[in-house]
């Protein structure tokens, strides 16, 4: 004898009934299997286990009459020519794009962004009517999906025929509608309505990457004259890197071999290993790929920004965007074209509710939580989207004013790129001044390279990539002998990024010594008490997650003093890039120019107003500075507008 209980009556919330057959997905009869305690169903556990067809359709039958027996439905035989639908994780997940008409009514799977979800909201699933004529019951069948009520187009009593009826009772789901977005694009137009039904109602979040398995279905829209198609989700889960990278206990041997013997040095030359010349930059990258994950208590965040400056042509967009190849979860957008909401999350219509309500949608930052974003051409990027970058940046959360409890998680490591204003790289002039950006923003990235022409490493690159689409595709200078593989990488950078280091004491000495002396050089004694703070807690904090990156990325579950070296090290070629020669100090990181270039322009200032007008040649007279930089710094300031000429000369804006 079978005992109905509830996780046995809710098999049938999971059946797909059909006119004529019952169709279920044999996953939903194990997850009821794992939980019942019929005696029956334990029976048939083991042959279940073993994949006996007939036993799922004989059990499935036996449970579904009971079942129907429990909740008073008659006239529909729900143990009627069973269907059974495999399971398609061994299936090749296809793009939303290629769901068409000849996929209806098939199984599927994809791998998806969940841009909207509705609220959880109860759907019929069958509801029981009486013809108001003569009393005659009727069971009908009700789409959850389209939450449209269906009532019997005529009684069937012979003796009546008529067609209208009330309802007199209903079996309810529980159910939610999600929008699903293709992964190729964020501003991709490409997205499906689909829907959540039972126990996987509430498991998901808005910008959250999905594995999803569904039957492909088709609805009348009466509004459009149009049939729609959505989907019926059989199961779901978010995606985690364990789908992708499947390490096995062999692995792990070989990969902790390759961390205990293999130094960066070879790390960096298997990443990107076309591109020569790079080192520095490639290795800040594999630093980056190392952040997210955990926070102490002691840090406002895990993850790791970089920003590179550079002339065209200097390989820079293409050294970054190489991380893909090494991530699951990577978002990229262009500066020119993306839109703040496909940035950080916009308010639309709502598409999942039948009102006229509006709600958020994730766009790129969230939608790469947990990895990576890349912006190309930051520079070129709206100034009112660049603020909306600060909130992200800094807090791994995006925030909409015009909802209640409007904060999206973006915990994403962001790799971005901007070039210099006239194609070029000034040195004469600061970098905050080469690049439209507000210098505020240099302050979220915590770490900034700035890369110039190398002759060497454009020919290099321009060689690899002329090369890479000959017929054959061969290099005719030698090849390298590259460390690890693509896939090598790719499984230890995963495997590295499970590991959560704490900083030893000695590592932590080292880099309070070496930020103490630079914080000193960055402070102008101008400051507020706040600004001071700020200085304080950005940069220590930026030296601590990159020496606990450091460890991670040698596989170490605490960071040496080795690992604060490296930091220091890495750091000073950010500055020294930035610095151009001027001493360097955190205040280049955080405004985009050093502390000598705030007092070479102080300095200017100051000596034209003290004469009213005055000659670039001059100023650097009187200055004892190189007429060069002088100019730099003049031209810096015409555009600022501090300063405008007047014949020949210049004199202090008023």
């Amino acid at each position: 004898m079978i005992y109905i209980t509830k996780p046995i009556t809710a098999l049938y919330d999971d059946a797909q009934i059909k006119n004529n057959y019952t169709q279920i997905d044999v996953r939903k009869l194990d997850k009821y299997i794992a939980t019942a305690n019929e005696p029956e169903i334990k029976n048939h556990r083991q042959k279940i286990k073993n994949g006996n067809e007939n036993t799922y359709s004989q059990l499935f039958k036996n449970v579904g009459a009971k079942v129907q027996d429990s909740i008073g439905i008659h006239d529909i035989d729900l143990a009627k020519n069973i269907k059974l639908t495999g399971p398609t994780y061994n299936s090749k997940p296809i793009h939303i794009n290629q769901i068409k008409s000849d996929t209806v009514d098939k199984h599927i799977k994809i791998i998806a962004d969940v841009s909207q979800a509705s609220n959880q909201y109860i759907a019929s699933r069958v509801t029981e009517n009486k013809c108001i004529s003569c009393g005659q019951k009727h069971s009908q069948l009700q789409n959850v999906c389209t939450n449209d009520i269906t009532k019997p187009i005529r009684c069937e009593n012979p003796d009546c025929g008529k067609s209208k009826f009330e309802i007199k009772s209903e079996y309810d789901i529980d159910t939610q509608k999600l929008i699903l977005s293709d992964i190729a694009s964020v501003d991709s137009d490409e997205d499906i309505d689909a829907y959540l039904q039972s126990d996987d109602v509430g498991t998901v979040k808005i910008g959250q990457r999905v594995i999803v398995d569904a039957i492909v279905k088709k609805t009348f829209n009466e509004k459009t004259g149009k049939g729609d198609i959505y989907l019926d989700i059989t199961d779901i889960s978010v995606q985690d890197e364990k789908e992708q990278v499947n390490i096995t206990e062999e692995d792990k041997k070989r990969l902790e071999d390759i961390g205990n013997n293999i130094p960066i040095e070879q790390l960096v030359q298997s990443y990107a290993p076309h591109i020569k010349g790079r080192d520095t930059e490639k290795e800040a990258i594999l630093v980056s790929l190392m952040g997210g994950n955990g926070l102490d208590g002691s840090l406002s965040r895990a993850t790791i920004n970089l920003h590179f400056v550079g002339e065209p042509a200097t390989g820079k967009s293409e050294t970054v965007m190489w991380a893909e190849q090494l991530y699951n979860q990577v978002q990229q957008v262009d500066g020119i074209n993306v839109s703040q909401a496909g940035l950080t999350a916009g308010i639309v219509d709502n598409k999942v509710d039948d009102n006229e309500s509006q709600i958020v949608k994730a766009g790129a930052l969230p939608r790469a939580d947990g990895g990576i974003a890349i912006i190309d051409e930051l520079d070129k990027m709206h100034p009112e989207i660049q603020n909306s970058l600060f909130r992200p940046l800094a807090h791994n959360e995006v925030k909409i004013d015009k909802i209640q409890s409007g904060r999206i998680k973006a915990r994403a490591n962001v790799l971005a790129t901007s070039n210099p204003k006239h194609g070029h790289i000034d040195p004469h002039t600061a970098i905050a001044d080469q690049i439209d950006m507000h210098e505020a923003l240099f302050s979220r990235f915590d770490l900034t390279f700035v890369l110039k022409d190398t002759t060497h490493a454009d020919k290099k690159i321009s060689k690899s990539t002329l090369y890479d689409e000959t017929e054959d595709g061969d290099f005719v200078e030698e090849e390298e002998d590259v460390p690890l593989s693509v896939q090598e990488m790719r499984e230890y950078i995963y495997y590295a990024r499970q590991i959560n280091p704490i900083v030893s004491y000695e590592a932590s000495e080292k880099l309070d010594k070496f930020w103490t002396g630079l914080r000193q050089e960055s402070l102008s004694g101008n400051e507020t008490e706040e600004q001071r703070q700020k200085i304080d807690n950005r940069n220590l904090e930026a030296l601590k997650r990159i020496t606990l990156a450091y460890a991670r990325l040698q596989l170490k579950e605490r960071a040496t003093v080795e690992d604060a070296e490296r930091t220091i090290w890495l750091m000073e070629q950010s500055l020294k890039s930035l610095s151009d020669g001027d001493d360097m100090d955190f205040t280049v990181i955080n405004k985009g120019v050093t502390q000598t270039q705030e007092e070479r322009k102080k300095a200017i200032l100051n000596e034209v107003e003290k004469a009213g007008q005055m000659t670039e040649w001059q100023i650097a007279q009187e200055l004892g500075l190189d007429y060069e930089t002088v100019k730099a710094e003049i031209r810096s300031m015409k555009a600022s507008g501090d300063i405008i000429p007047v014949s020949g000369q210049i004199t202090v804006a008023n």
